[in-house]
């Protein structure tokens, strides 16, 4: 497994406040990665912080989303919006066993790098299906940026 992810223009939706965001979740998840691969422990306290950290900013995220997915009639709302419950789930999930202590150093790793797969997947399938409906419907034009500041 390498050190950090790497975003690539591969993962791009082609929105830029979007790809922006998608941008700072891999920050966050790589800083996760980095205290995992600094030592053989992790300071469990740090972890919770970073897991909080990643969750609230995916909630903000995916609300700004489900915001856009809901005001444009986005046909696949409903499933886009079950992916993000699901894993809002399991961040919590992992953030309450964080909190007890429950995790070690190769769990966190997997974690983050379930984490990074997860993400990956859903912005080259959902997030791109959804940016490419959001283009054809609004278009790049000023409307769209506005609605993102919105909700972000």
């Amino acid at each position: 497994m390498e050190r950090n992810i790497v975003w690539t223009d591969k993962l791009k939706v082609g929105i830029k406040e979007i790809d922006k965001q998608h941008k700072i979740f891999y920050k966050f998840v790589n800083h996760l990665l980095d205290e995992c691969l600094a030592s053989r422990e992790i300071d469990p306290d740090n972890t919770r912080k970073r897991i909080s950290k990643i969750r609230t900013f995916a909630v903000k995220h995916f609300h700004s989303e489900e915001s856009l997915m809901s005001e444009f009639n986005y046909p696949y709302f409903k499933e886009h919006r079950e992916k993000h419950r699901d894993i809002l789930d399991r961040l919590m999930e992992y953030k309450i066993r964080a909190e007890y202590r429950e995790l070690d150093r190769d769990s966190t790793l997997k974690f983050a790098y379930f984490l990074i797969e997860w993400f990956s997947n859903q912005t080259l399938n959902d997030d791109l299906k959804l940016a490419n409906y959001l283009t054809k419907e609004v278009g790049f034009g000023r409307k769209l940026i506005i609605k993102l500041h919105e909700f972000f």
